[in-house]
């Protein structure tokens, strides 16, 4: 008996909020009248609810705008959304300016281009190349300091397996240039012609 008041007293004071809001329906609303009749400690809750919501009501009227300030938001947003007529003009001519920049630039690199037929991006392609492993242990420095020896810059890599394709910046002895870079062991781990 004495749990099942225990419990109807908690299910009461889960109300008391509801109640003090009236958003009660009519029987909730009728229990929690008939035990607050009843019961002196509930009747002392309410009145320290009502304590809480008048001072949460005088704070947030001294700490913000209002009604007429809320108005005043709701106005800007709605200007922030509204576009401007003459955006959409100046993007439609910003995009058109594109455009003929674009078509200018095609149309005068085909009337003055070479027609040297294909040409390679990274390099002469009648250089000789390499392919090299460098060794793990060998720091970045040292293989700078190999490459720019030797007049050799990287081409490709490192592939998957940690291969580099040099080509020599010079014109010189290819079958000199690799006997040269054999003797590198400190470096190179493996190299061939291509």
């Amino acid at each position: 008996m004495m749990a099942d008041n225990l419990d109807n007293q908690i299910e009461i004071e889960s109300l008391l909020p509801f109640y003090l809001n009236g958003t009660l329906d009519e029987n909730e609303q009728a229990r929690v009248e008939d035990a607050l009749r009843t019961n002196a400690e509930l009747r002392m809750e309410i009145e320290a609810l009502r304590q809480v919501r008048a001072n949460m009501h005088a704070s947030v009227s001294e700490h913000s705008p209002g009604e007429f300030g809320l108005a005043r938001l709701m106005r800007d947003i709605d200007k922030e959304h509204r576009s401007s007529p003459f955006r959409p003009a100046l993007s439609t001519l910003l995009a058109a300016s594109i455009v003929a920049a674009a078509v200018i630039f095609v149309g005068v690199s085909f009337v003055f281009r070479d027609d040297e037929g294909y040409k390679q991006a990274s390099g002469d392609s009648r250089t000789q190349q390499f392919t090299v492993a460098f060794r793990p242990d060998a720091s970045e420095r040292e293989i700078s300091e190999l490459l720019m020896e030797y007049g050799l810059g990287i081409i490709e890599g490192p592939s998957a397996v940690g291969l580099y394709r040099l080509a020599s910046r010079s014109e010189s002895d290819f079958e000199l240039l690799l006997s040269e870079l054999r003797k590198r062991v400190d470096v190179v781990e493996s190299i061939q012609l291509e």
